[in-house]
């Protein structure tokens, strides 16, 4: 699960139904930027240089439904590589879904790391 999200996530769905191949739709949040970039105080989106960062209590909460679920029906593995998440920056969240100062983001990439371990 990559924790950048790209300008070319602020169109297009995912189609959770979807079970052909192997397409599981790892790198791409289609139509999610504006729900999980997380935001600066002054309203742009915080850019890490790869992408967007993403918000990891917003993204937490829709991961299942968006990609582990069907991963894992298609492709039974022990394990999910959580990029960079607990090697980058801790960082504050000032938009309206889900604000988080540093500390809720440590907290936040803590219990998305103990989801995955679960």
């Amino acid at each position: 699960m990559l924790r950048d999200v790209h300008l070319r996530d602020t169109v297009g769905t995912i189609d959770p139904d979807n079970r052909k191949g192997t397409w599981l739709n790892r790198f791409r949040y289609p139509g999610l930027f504006h729900t999980i970039a997380l935001v600066e105080k002054d309203g742009s989106n915080h850019y890490s240089g790869f992408g967007y960062d993403i918000n990891p209590k917003t993204i937490t909460s829709l991961i299942s439904e968006i990609r582990t679920d069907r991963e894992m029906e298609v492709y039974p593995h022990e394990s999910f590589f959580l990029d960079g998440f607990l090697a980058s920056g801790i960082f504050e969240d000032y938009g309206t879904e889900n604000p988080l100062t540093r500390s809720e983001y440590k907290q936040a990439v803590i219990e998305m790391n103990e989801y995955f371990a679960d």
